[in-house]
């Protein structure tokens, strides 16, 4: 397996970084999309993702179960999963057990052929939430960043468009 973290704040460049190095695969790439639609302003930030990237990549929106997702994608095709944070807000909206998820992630990650790239968010770099559950997702999203750093081949830190190798 080739596990790929990319991190970054807001509008960092990892989104475009983890397109660049996805686009190494050709047509043989999953784009694993963690947002949901119902927020006009993300709606609007899907609709340009969705127009930035090439139209022979398959999409998979997913929400709760990106164990599923990964499983059921073939081991030889590139998975762009974008991203962490938002599956994170999924998870602890609906209570999951946010440790027990990761465990199935990284199950589903054993055995992959092709790269698999994962961008997430360094909220924990930002703004001190104001409220329990803003400060609850900053360190969930912080915990999760360490076990997906921990587990990565390659681990990359975007700082205002430049790609900063951690690992």
């Amino acid at each position: 397996m080739n596990l790929v973290a990319v991190l970054g704040g807001a509008r960092s460049g990892k989104s475009r970084y983890a397109l660049q190095r996805a686009s190494d695969a050709g047509d043989r790439v999953t784009y694993l999309a963690t947002a949901r639609r119902g927020d006009a302003e993300l709606d609007e930030r899907i609709a340009r993702h969705v127009s930035e990237r090439p139209a022979a990549w398959r999409t998979r929106e997913v929400t709760s179960d990106l164990r599923e997702a990964i499983a059921e994608e073939d081991a030889d095709r590139t998975l762009l999963v974008d991203s962490l944070g938002l599956w994170v807000a999924t998870l602890l909206e609906g209570s999951s057990e946010l440790d027990a998820a990761w465990r199935g992630v990284e199950e589903a990650l054993r055995g992959r052929g092709a790269p698999v790239i994962v961008v997430s968010e360094d909220a924990g770099s930002g703004l001190v939430p104001e409220s329990p559950l803003g400060r609850r997702f900053r360190d969930e999203l912080g915990f999760m960043n360490q076990r997906l750093v921990a587990a990565a081949d390659e681990a990359v830190l975007m700082v205002a468009g430049v790609p900063l190798k951690l690992r």
